[in-house]
């Protein structure tokens, strides 16, 4: 009412436990908005032509990207399978992705696992996405970058181990089979490959809906991948705008 009209906002993604408070936060706001939510509920076209809606602002996210080397592999699953699903996790992890997977393979370490991290880039491309300071911590964790450690917690760690700059060639039953820029292979044995690599955004909604109401928004993953805090900036732009 306040925004003189009707808001249709999907949000597909549900956002994994590490953001709880976040999410305890924002259910609270809802609440207490008195806004309209529906959980666990497919959206078409047609159901939102239905609700004619004044604006469309779509919270659709990203999929994670599967290679196709690994497609149908067992012990395969992608990251956020992985966080949904730590109990289903071996006791020897592959985590196939730096950006993303350093700080999972730190936390399966964490959980007792013997976690190996292994990426076609170099340190630098470990946490990238996130701040300075979280960044400096992870490649203090996983490198050896020259910085004070003076306590047990800033000391770097054997596991995860780290396997830089190397080239996945094939996945068989034996394991991970990969080649470093030498030219060397080696086999890595693992229960389970965590793929946590390059995002999709899920956006084919978008192109379907546009000139179905005044007003049709992306935001966050599905508009341009990035993390939270860029998402939650869109979409306060966003809603000021409307």
């Amino acid at each position: 009412e306040k925004l003189g009209g009707t808001v249709a906002a999907l949000a597909l993604d549900p956002l994994n436990a590490e953001f709880k408070n976040f999410i305890d936060y924002l259910t609270v706001q809802m609440e207490k908005l008195n806004i309209d939510v529906k959980l666990n509920t497919d959206t078409s076209e047609s159901d939102i032509v239905a609700l004619s809606p004044d604006a469309v602002i779509m919270a659709t996210g990203a999929s994670l990207k599967i290679p196709d080397i690994a497609q149908g592999k067992p012990g395969v699953m992608d990251h956020i399978e992985a966080l949904k699903n730590r109990g289903e996790i071996g006791k020897r992890v592959v985590v196939w992705g730096l950006m993303y997977g350093a700080e999972l393979a730190i936390s399966l370490a964490d959980e007792g696992k013997k976690a190996t991290l292994i990426g076609e880039a170099g340190e630098k491309t470990m946490t990238s996405h996130t701040s300075d300071m979280r960044k400096f911590w992870v490649w203090r964790k996983l490198t050896d970058i020259n910085a004070s450690r003076e306590t047990p917690e800033a000391q770097r760690v054997d596991n995860p181990e780290v396997k830089l700059n190397v080239k996945v060639k094939t996945i068989t039953a034996d394991g991970v089979e990969f080649e470093d820029r030498d030219g060397n292979k080696s086999v890595l044995p693992y229960d389970t490959l965590v793929i946590s690599r390059g995002r999709e955004k899920n956006d084919s909604l978008f192109a379907k809906i546009e000139g179905k109401a005044s007003e049709v928004y992306k935001i966050g993953d599905c508009s341009s991948a990035g993390n939270i805090q860029k998402a939650v900036w869109n979409a306060n732009e966003v809603a000021r705008k409307i």
